[in-house]
């Protein structure tokens, strides 16, 4: 026997194998049970993903415009002069409920579970089961009751709640700042009659990737970009609810960081400066044309400062300005190409100031202690060897302190007070340095005359060439001379030779006297006395070279002397005046 086991035919096959059923009717059935399984498979997907989003708290806690947690819708209305659209009926699938079943919990949690409970039919009413595009905007409710050359778009109210600086980059210049970005607009799509839904005045939606057109966001929302980005909104601000109430308003309010790119100004007052940098908001892709932006906030002023315990900064570099940290304006652009009408953008512009005390503590201050210490190099004696090493020393003070401070500073051509000052207790303390070196010279000194060796050897090469060519010219006025005395020997010898042959005794006299004088030994002492009186005039000389030496030795340290005199007066007070007047440009 065969015990191989058999596998169980399927129902539908069973159904299939009877003649009754031709082939195309098997195919036609088939066909139609795939179809509703898959459309099951759709459905089951569909109530899994609102039950979700349903499900998804809201991200931050934000806070809104009122103490009560609630927008003042009215106000947005009256100030951009629109009428709040009409509330649009809807077959919404609640079902009759009596004052006794509205008040039973067990009904209320049953309706929760089953999703039929208001807040969650309001949100299935009002984006799942119309037609509603996250992605577009009913442009035509804005230019309602506007001529064709004056149509704006639909009003975008801007608030921003400054919460705290948290950091400045003036070398790559970034300013970051923690923020509560709030938008206000309206959409006449999400309106409702709050007595069909229990009441529920407001409700809301998640917008995902900072934009309604996120993979998870619900509603439209406007595209407010900063547009000197240096990080993106969509990044920087955190995702989060908008509060949508039954009039078609629409409040979204996200925590983050704005992050722009700035122009700073006043950097040239650094380290007792105060930054200016401007923030510019606008639609990036929408015109004048489809989304207007506005001032918002409770006095329309754009912005707003605290509101929280944990706003402000301590124990920090900087913070907001005193006084005006924050202004803001609306600056419409003209049209750009490919558009007609202009851009309009909110233009903020944050002050923040810096903490001056720990630079005037760290580097100021011992900048100038460090010039002091150059100055009392004057009190030192030339012959003290240290003097030297503590002007050198007060010298590289000065440049590394300068070389610690460049670092908080940008490299640009422009000059800021702390180079400023930086410069001038250098060149003090260069001053110092040159001063002893100088002092150094001068008393050690023994030439007698401030020219350089090397000038005075120039000197001397020229003189020597002017003696050589002097003694050219004797020396052509000697030959001449040579030549005519010869000339003339020539003449009285051959004359006296004709008269010896007359007389021949008087030769012989001649050199009797020559050799009866050489021969005497009384010369001879008169000889030896001749040759001590040399060697005590060269003694003479070497003793009067060196006391001349001495005197000018003592003539250049008198002038030293003189010098440290005044370095000790001019230096201290040129550099107290030239501090008085640097310090009074910072203040």
């Amino acid at each position: 026997m065969n015990f191989a086991p058999t596998r169980k035919r399927p129902r539908t096959a069973s159904m299939f194998s009877g003649h009754h059923f031709t082939t195309p009717w098997k195919i036609a059935l088939l066909l139609s049970c795939c179809a509703k399984n898959a459309t099951n498979h759709v459905i089951q997907g569909a109530r899994a993903a609102e039950h979700r989003w349903a499900r998804r708290p809201p991200f931050p806690a934000y806070r809104m415009h009122g103490v009560d947690g609630t927008v003042n819708t009215n106000s947005y209305f009256e100030r951009n002069g629109m009428k709040p659209p009409p509330p649009i009926p809807r077959s919404s699938r609640r079902r009759a409920q009596t004052s006794n079943e509205t008040n039973d919990l067990d009904s209320i949690i049953a309706d929760a579970k089953n999703g039929d409970d208001p807040n969650t039919r309001l949100r299935h009413d009002l984006v799942w089961n119309t037609p509603y595009d996250r992605n577009s905007y009913p442009w035509e409710y804005a230019w309602h009751g506007k001529s064709e050359g004056n149509l704006t778009g639909v009003p975008v109210q801007v608030d921003v709640n400054f919460h705290r600086v948290y950091s400045v980059n003036t070398i790559n210049p970034v300013l970051d700042v923690i923020v509560w970005f709030r938008l206000t607009w309206v959409d006449p799509r999400l309106t409702w009659n709050p007595q069909d839904y229990g009441n529920h005045t407001k409700t809301w939606f998640w917008i995902d990737g900072g934009n309604g057109a996120g993979e998870m966001s619900e509603i439209w929302t406007p595209d407010i970009e900063l547009w000197n980005l240096e990080e993106g909104l969509s990044s920087s601000l955190e995702d989060a609810n908008a509060v949508v109430k039954h009039d078609g308003t629409v409040y979204w309010n996200r925590p983050g960081h704005l992050r722009p790119a700035c122009k700073f100004t006043g950097l040239e007052k650094f380290p007792f400066d105060h930054l200016s940098c401007t923030l510019e908001l606008g639609s990036w892709s929408y015109s004048g044309k489809y989304v207007s932006l506005v001032k918002g906030g409770e006095d329309q002023s754009g912005f707003s400062t605290g509101g929280s315990v944990t706003a402000g900064e301590s124990y920090h570099e900087f913070s907001f300005a005193e006084d005006a940290p924050i202004t803001c304006e609306v600056h419409t652009y003209p049209p750009f190409v490919g558009t007609d009408t202009g851009w309009p953008v909110i233009l903020y512009n944050v002050t923040v100031g810096r903490s001056w005390q720990p630079y005037a503590r760290g580097y100021i201050y011992k900048q100038v202690l460090i010039s002091i210490i150059g100055f009392s190099t004057f009190w030192l004696p030339p012959s003290c060897g240290e003097r030297m090493g503590l002007s050198i020393t007060a010298m590289l003070a000065s440049i590394a302190s300068d070389i610690v401070i460049s670092s908080n500073i940008p490299q640009a051509r422009e000059f800021t007070w702390f180079q400023k000052f930086s410069m001038m207790t250098s060149m003090f303390t260069f001053l110092a340095l040159i001063e002893s070196v100088v002092v150094l010279h001068f008393f050690y000194s023994e030439s007698n005359s401030m020219a350089p060796k090397w000038y005075i050897r120039l000197k001397e090469l020229r003189v020597i060439r002017h003696a050589q060519q002097r003694s050219s010219d004797i020396l052509s006025e000697v030959t001449d001379s040579v030549r005519r005395t010869t000339s003339n020997v020539r003449d009285t010898m051959l004359h006296s030779s004709s008269r010896n042959t007359e007389n021949p005794n008087d030769g012989l006299g001649c050199r009797a006297e020559f050799h009866t004088t050489t021969a005497n030994p009384s010369l001879q002492p008169r000889l030896r006395h001749q040759s001590f009186s040399n060697s005590s005039i060269l003694m003479d000389v070497d003793a009067i070279r060196n006391e001349d030496e001495v005197n000018n030795n003592r003539r250049w340290k008198e002038i030293a002397v003189r010098i440290d005199d005044m370095s000790r007066f001019w230096f201290p007070l040129s550099y107290s005046i030239v501090l008085a007047i640097i310090l009074s440009e910072a203040f």
